[in-house]
């Protein structure tokens, strides 16, 4: 639960990082700030956690979750059906090619 809980963390500050840039929007020094208190907190977290939890119960504990994200992601793309959706898409953009002609 605690590797899991550790991952999560970062994965959500990551994502914070990565959705700004998409935006492109700009971090007032506040949320900059927010952003620094985050971090050291994740590695705080994250020292406590490797100084009292054995290597390999860690390195078992990412394994599982490693696996779990794996058939997570198998599951959510056997749902796509590729072959369908480029068609759609060619579909859609033909028929704005052919309004963009006529305007």
């Amino acid at each position: 639960q605690d590797v899991k809980k550790v991952t999560l963390m970062r994965y959500q500050f990551m994502k914070s990082l990565t959705d700004d840039s998409i935006s492109g929007q700009l971090c007032s020094e506040e949320e900059k700030e927010l952003r620094r208190h985050s971090h050291h907190q994740w590695l705080s977290v994250v020292e406590t956690m490797l100084s009292t939890r054995p290597p390999n119960h860690l390195l078992c504990a990412l394994e599982h979750l490693a696996q779990q994200n794996a058939l997570e992601l198998q599951e959510l793309a056997s749902c796509v059906d590729v072959n369908r959706e480029i068609k759609d898409l060619k579909f859609q953009f033909r028929n704005l090619h052919r309004e963009d002609r006529k305007s």
